[in-house]
């Protein structure tokens, strides 16, 4: 909860400062010059530890396509925040969560049930995800699949009381 409140008033502030800006000197520069300031810290992060590339993954193929998405949509909101109220385009903006919900409903359906299934066919008794941490520790407990099973992946095996 921290992070997302950190991030919600890190976008905030950044929105305010992005629609003063872009007023003053367009939102292309303003735009290049934000995008100079992450690639620094960035840059800066992979020379620690903690900014370590993972191994080769196919997934790490599409990046290069979501980072010109971002690029442009950057683009288009910056320009947004140049001739409209800052208090109009930020919530439309933000309206972008409709969207992600809506892909991830479509796309990620499937996924999410196989999550539940274990990656394989479920028994009766797993058939539907349980609806409490109580009904998911009933289940779990006194089974010998304890250590496998899908409630287990949110606390510890050590908290399900035998």
């Amino acid at each position: 909860m921290i992070f997302g409140l950190g991030a919600a008033f890190a976008w905030g502030a950044a929105d305010f400062g992005v629609a003063l800006l872009a007023r003053r000197i367009g939102s292309f520069t303003t735009l290049v010059l934000a995008q100079l300031g992450g690639i620094v810290l960035f840059s800066a992060l992979l020379a620690t530890p903690v900014g370590s590339l993972p191994r080769f993954h196919p997934g790490l193929l599409i990046l290069p396509l979501i980072g010109i998405s971002g690029a442009l949509s950057y683009v288009a909101f910056y320009r947004a925040l140049e001739l409209g109220p800052i208090a109009l385009v930020s919530p439309i903006a933000a309206g972008y969560a409709a969207i992600v919900i809506a892909l991830s409903l479509i796309w990620a359906s499937r996924s999410l049930r196989w999550h539940w299934e274990g990656r394989r066919r479920p028994s009766p008794e797993w058939s539907s995800p349980p609806r409490t941490l109580e009904g998911c520790r009933s289940r779990v407990a006194g089974s010998e699949a304890a250590s496998s099973s899908p409630c287990l992946r949110w606390w510890d095996s050590a908290s399900v009381p035998s």
